[in-house]
């Protein structure tokens, strides 16, 4: 993930990619450093845990609008 971090990106889709709650950490990790990122789409995967916390606190402080 360290390439959505220095990335410009506005629009990451990741739809059932078989992500885990393992992924949760580096997805929050992308999200936090990443100030362009707009539009995120995990539809289809696996996260539950106990790292989908990581993933939910990332989300509330960035800059995303759509997210499904």
């Amino acid at each position: 993930m360290e390439a959505l971090t220095t990335s410009r990106i506005e629009e990451l889709r990741l739809s059932y990619n078989d992500l885990t709650d393992n992924s949760c950490p580096h997805l929050a990790s992308g999200i936090r450093n990443n100030r362009t990122l707009r539009t995120l789409d995990l539809i289809g995967n696996n996260l539950e845990g106990p790292h989908f916390r990581d993933l939910m606190e990332a989300l509330t402080t960035s800059r995303i609008e759509e997210l499904q």
